[in-house]
């Protein structure tokens, strides 16, 4: 059995950034200028002014309307009664009236475009966009309609943040220094999830670091069993592991911070084209998916360190949660989760409390994989070692494999296109990672490695098509050559043929 040593004990203060410590402690103001060499913030005063203002002044129930482009523009702020945190009847309410408003603004504006302004809100418009030395000509006003958008205000997700981060915080900090990266990354997760380990976007980025399936396979294990994009600090040094590669590709942190939002290869189009001057490429970059969101990751990135930094003027009265203290059980073998239930305090919802990583098909099934590093509170670690003694261990088709792989066990009436269709592999990458000189030849009980199992969910697949190559697939896919031969068990990269079925990695 292994034990992690006590986390939170007599060290660094746990909202307390390296580089900062001294001034949290003292009361002295923490400035972006204490960091500005790697972290150059000159450029971006308005963008983090706003972001600011959004972590801090506005609230959920407020809602923004702006310019994309000059963040010094505000047309509104529309108030309701209500926030829409865990309230879907209410969220569709407010988006019909948002819509509605913004509908209603951007005909403005496109009016303005067209004659001289009439009404009182129109006058306000001219007045606002004067005084900001903006010059109200019709073709301004036309990029103005377009540039219309809002946000909803986040001060009560970002105490909430902060109250989470006390749990993994110092952890994540320890982590962030063994992978050799800037402790002040440790703050990206509020502008990534708020902090939450369970977070799921729209776009299907899971966990505290945001990770989507495709960016995961280099660095973690996702199957059936084990997503470790859950796992707050797995997912760290995933996320250390990236920003560590961006940065050693890209040069300067602004660029691969930005490059962990918007992607490596993207950013190094920008670069080629702008240079390595991130409030450049931030002005004058131009690309389809180089959008608001990733035009503005860095500077909200900073905008949150410098909350944190100066919390005391901010989230006075917010405290962080208690440090999670626990300890590490290596299963050798699969038990069914009833065994550990048995013990005094370690229901199931502790159990997954510790053990975000574990899939809800864990728990559906009730059975702990053999090869998983299990999670317990430190004083329950004697109780479970005598009840694992005492259960009987379980026959399970899953197992994870030190690297961090899946091995199936074979089961009788298995084929290797039966077990190639159930994890969305392929029979030839089977036979490839087994070493198998005939698919036909498994017998029950054998174990099998199944490639591309340890790192997605669903993997994609891709029919041939006339012209294609390996390389063109690769890069339509965004995935590396390598990979692609691997995940496929092809012994000639220059061989495939129309109609083959290519598994995605």
């Amino acid at each position: 059995m292994k034990v992690l040593q006590r986390l939170g004990v007599n060290r660094i203060p746990q909202l307390a950034l390296l580089v900062t410590c001294c001034a949290a402690q003292t009361g002295a103001s923490f400035q972006l200028a204490d960091i500005a060499d790697e972290f150059p913030s000159q450029g971006f005063e308005v963008e983090i002014a706003f972001w600011k203002k959004m972590f801090t002044g506005y609230r959920e129930t407020q809602v923004v309307f702006h310019d994309r482009g000059d963040l010094r523009v505000v047309y509104e702020v529309v108030e309701f009664t209500r926030g829409v945190s865990d309230d879907k009847e209410e969220a569709k309410r407010q988006s019909k009236i948002l819509k509605k408003k913004k509908d209603h603004v951007r005909e403005l504006l496109v009016q303005m475009s067209r004659r001289e302004p009439r009404s009182q809100e129109e006058h306000r418009i001219v007045t606002l966009l004067a005084d900001l030395g903006h010059n109200p000509t019709p073709s301004v006003y036309r990029r103005l309609a377009g540039d219309l958008r809002y946000q909803r205000g986040l001060r009560e997700q970002f105490a909430q943040g902060i109250s989470r981060s006390g749990r993994y915080l110092e952890a994540i900090r320890e982590i962030l220094r063994e992978e050799g990266v800037p402790a002040e990354l440790a703050l990206l997760p509020h502008v990534e999830s708020a902090f939450q380990w369970s977070a799921v976007s729209k776009a299907g980025a899971v966990g505290l670091w945001q990770f989507v399936r495709g960016t995961a396979r280099s660095y973690l294990t996702v199957n059936r069993y084990v997503d470790e994009r859950l796992d707050p600090l797995e997912s760290t040094r995933a996320a250390a592991r990236l920003l560590r590669d961006n940065y050693e590709s890209l040069g300067t942190w602004p660029l691969a911070i930005t490059a962990y939002n918007y992607g490596r290869s993207g950013m190094m189009r920008a670069r080629r084209l702008h240079g390595s001057d991130m409030l450049l490429i931030a002005r004058h970059y131009k690309a389809r998916r180089f959008g608001f969101a990733s035009r503005n990751f860095y500077p909200e990135f900073l905008a949150a360190v410098d909350v944190v930094g100066n919390q005391r003027l901010y989230f006075s009265d917010i405290q962080p949660s208690a440090v999670l203290e626990y300890a590490i059980l290596a299963l050798p073998q699969s038990y069914p989760v009833t065994a550990l239930e048995q013990v005094d305090g370690l229901d199931r919802a502790t159990l997954k409390e510790y053990n975000p990583f574990l899939t809800s098909r864990v728990w559906k099934e009730g059975v702990l994989p053999a090869g998983v590093d299990l999670r317990l509170p430190p004083t329950a670690v004697a109780a479970v070692r005598d009840a694992l003694t005492k259960a009987r261990p379980v026959t399970s088709s899953f197992e994870l494999a030190s690297d961090g792989g899946m091995i199936y066990r074979v089961r009788s009436g298995d084929t290797v296109g039966k077990i190639a269709g159930r994890f969305g592999s392929s029979i030839g990458a089977i036979r490839h990672s087994n070493g198998l000189t005939d698919a036909n030849l498994i017998v029950p009980g054998q174990r099998l490695r199944i490639p591309g199992a340890g790192a997605s969910t669903h993997p994609r697949q891709y029919r041939v098509r006339s012209g294609d190559t390996l390389a063109a697939i690769a890069n339509r896919f965004q995935t590396s050559l390598r990979e692609l031969i691997h995940a496929n068990g092809l012994s000639n990269p220059n061989r495939i043929i129309l109609g083959q079925l290519i598994l995605i990695p």
